[in-house]
């Protein structure tokens, strides 16, 4: 186990990596939101390249919907959640025995989650974007026989069009990505803060394990 010395040393390199967090924060977001939107794009590619159906309209909306949920859980993860994790990890090898560490940070993450707007807005823009694609009611009602090379030709157009429209919020969505992430890595360093300085209080009031405390006397 390392000394008090080492310990404090330590809480405190982490206290600036919090500070530096501060900035950082706005590009690990936006590292976040380009992932997701690239997985994101993928999936718009396979759900139209073969020609679209309006009659899917709503399982492809939630398809898509799951791909973007998927895709931020696992960019969050790599890229917030693993931070964060790194970070407390370094501290419990540090001091395992030290009062108050073995309950680590207790930062509830995907608690700081279930606030953000993320996942309704995205549905819901995905849903909007698919519903301006479909062509207007003349075409409803000439719609060309299913299997002619005419009623080919306007599956692949529609799915053109559903496939601009999508792609269209690429700037939208990434924002929204960004600042919602921004948020919760804001939140997040903010709490990990206070429980530094938590930590950092009780081993310069001596509230510590007795054999580490002999040790640095």
């Amino acid at each position: 186990m390392g000394t008090l010395a080492t310990l404090t040393a330590l809480i405190e390199h982490q206290q600036q990596r919090l500070r530096d967090l501060r900035e950082d924060a706005s590009d690990i977001a936006g590292i976040v939101a380009d992932e997701v939107w690239d997985r994101f794009e993928r999936e718009i590619d396979e759900y139209t390249e073969d020609g679209f159906y309006f009659d899917f309209a709503a399982s492809t909306k939630m398809g898509l919907s799951a791909t973007l949920s998927g895709a931020y859980d696992d960019a969050f993860e790599r890229h917030v959640s693993k931070l964060f994790a790194t970070l407390e990890g370094a501290l419990r090898e540090a001091a395992p025995e030290v009062a108050g560490f073995e309950e680590g940070a207790s930062i509830d993450l995907k608690g700081l989650r279930k606030g953000i707007r993320l996942y309704f807005r995205a549905e819901e823009m995905i849903g909007k974007a698919i519903d301006a694609a479909k062509p207007g009611l003349l075409r409803a009602l000439f719609a060309a026989d299913p299997g002619s090379d005419a009623w080919d030709r306007e599956i692949a157009d529609d799915a053109r069009r559903v496939r601009e429209k999508l792609l269209a919020l690429r700037d939208p969505l990434i924002a929204l990505i960004r600042q919602d992430t921004e948020t919760v890595i804001q939140s997040g360093r903010l709490a990990y803060g206070r429980w530094l300085d938590d930590m950092l209080a009780r081993l310069g009031s001596g509230v510590a394990e007795p054999d580490l405390a002999a040790e640095e006397a």
